[in-house]
């Protein structure tokens, strides 16, 4: 009996051991394998498409190159449009700062003699301002200059990552079926359970990746519109960069659409900017703090309160990822309070008439 202790003991060490091993060594790779699951999920319906009338690898082969086309389509996309307008917006930009400085001469002249305005300006003047923009456009220039010879190396990198990621698309759509029926025999849960367990990974991590891009064309394309009602520069450029910054939770498009209306008050365009700012808050207010929870909370059953604090904490917590993480774990967190119940209640009610 003792020494079957100590076996089993020395069994469960060296378990745990190489579980953390592995998951240490598979570390660089875990946002990759994290990746590729999300992305058969999402795309396990076009893969069943032509897995009716194809082979599996074959019509894995086909997905992924879909996904391929698709991404890389895209991000040539974005690197043209960025490219061009962040370097147009520049020279823009300089051509209209004598126009700027002269508003921000009248501007000056009309705060100035607000009191407690002007001991917070203090000894600032819109010409120490110009001399300020100017130094800051020429390092930007620079910094744009220096992006560009950059970028080489991270879009390398970033290339390697795509094709890791692509490639564990293409064997987890031939082996994932087996790799799924591998798991469900090692965790120690029922059949019923297990399944409602994987059922919930997927249908979580699928409804926040749908929402996610969902939110961010809605904010990406009424930033864009408003950037054009409005007359400010390089529309696209500032559409597609608030799609990015659309899954910081509470901020989303105010990132970029807040700046553009201080930047039109600071132009004399009170109104207008104002205007702006405030168009930008209750957008964001409807996308962000309501639609974006209902959205998901209505897939995967979760209070929308619960969905954005748990999207909070999961970029908190692990960066980028985390907007999917989060949201995942407290989506088990409910399910396994769930099956505690269903599988105790009955014990402590019996436990209860007993007594």
């Amino acid at each position: 009996m003792k020494r079957s202790f100590i076996l089993d003991g020395f069994f469960i060490f060296l378990l745990i051991a190489l579980t953390l091993a592995f998951i240490q060594t598979l570390r660089p790779f875990l946002v990759d394998i994290a990746m590729a699951v999300i992305l058969v999920n999402a795309c396990w319906a076009i893969f069943a498409f032509f897995r009716r009338r194809l082979n599996a690898p074959l019509s894995s082969f086909i997905t992924v190159l879909l996904v391929f086309l698709v991404v890389a389509g895209l991000f040539a996309l974005l690197v043209l449009v960025l490219s061009r307008e962040a370097f147009e917006g520049l020279d823009s930009l300089r051509l209209q700062w004598p126009s700027i400085r002269d508003q921000l001469l009248v501007f000056h002249q009309r705060i100035s003699g607000i009191p407690i305005i002007s001991n917070l300006i203090g000894d600032l003047d819109p010409q120490s301002i110009s001399t300020w923009f100017n130094q800051e456009l020429q390092k930007a220039s620079k910094l744009l200059l220096q992006i560009a010879s950059k970028s080489v190396t991270s879009i390398g990198f970033a290339i390697v990552h795509f094709i890791l990621i692509l490639l564990l698309m293409f064997f987890l759509f031939i082996g994932g079926p087996k790799l799924l029926e591998r798991i469900k025999y090692l965790i120690p849960l029922s059949e019923s359970e297990t399944n409602e367990f994987i059922e919930r990974i997927s249908l979580t991590s699928r409804a926040v990746l749908v929402s996610t891009v969902v939110i961010g064309l809605i904010e990406g394309i009424y930033a864009g519109v408003l950037f054009t009602i409005f007359g400010l520069p390089s529309p696209v450029l500032w559409g597609m960069m608030t799609v990015i910054v659309s899954m910081i939770p509470l901020v989303g498009a105010n990132a970029i659409i807040v700046p553009a209306g201080i930047f039109m008050i600071i132009g004399g365009r009170y109104v207008h900017g104002v205007i702006l700012i405030l168009l930008g808050f209750g957008g964001v207010a409807m996308t962000q703090n309501f639609l974006k929870p209902k959205l998901m909370g209505g897939r995967i059953g979760l209070h929308p309160v619960i969905i954005l604090l748990a999207v909070i904490g999961g970029i908190a917590w692990l960066g980028l990822i985390g907007f999917i993480v989060g949201p995942l774990i407290a989506a088990l967190f409910i399910l396994i309070w769930d099956q505690f119940g269903k599988r105790f209640m009955q014990g402590l009610s019996d436990g209860d008439v007993s007594q």
